[in-house]
């Protein structure tokens, strides 16, 4: 369904008064970084991409092994719900992978 027709059927939805549910597939939108780090937190990382920082959230050895000021790529999964956005980095598709296997088994 094309955005515009979806948008005109949800708004039809919510001026008949009728319950509406939505349901969401997201793919990601980002999906690799490549770029300095420009700061690591207990369980983030911030990658400067040309002068945008992105924070990732990532496991304690994927952290372990980067370092601050190196250039690294890292592949991510942006997690959204209804009242925020997290985007989670891994240093290999095979961790990205387990990641969104256990996501689905949640």
């Amino acid at each position: 369904m094309r955005a515009r027709s979806w948008s005109k059927a949800v708004a039809s939805r919510f001026r008949s008064g009728k319950r509406l549910r939505v349901f969401l597939i997201v793919s990601d939108m980002i999906a690799t970084l490549t770029g300095t780090i420009a700061h690591k937190g207990d369980d983030h990382v911030v990658i400067d991409v040309n002068g945008v920082g992105y924070q990732a959230f990532m496991n304690g050895p994927s952290l372990a092994a980067l370092r601050t000021g190196t250039e690294t790529r890292i592949w991510t999964h942006e997690h959204a719900r209804e009242d925020e956005r997290d985007l989670f980095g891994f240093l290999s598709q095979s961790e990205l992978r387990l990641f969104k296997k256990l996501l689905v088994t949640e």
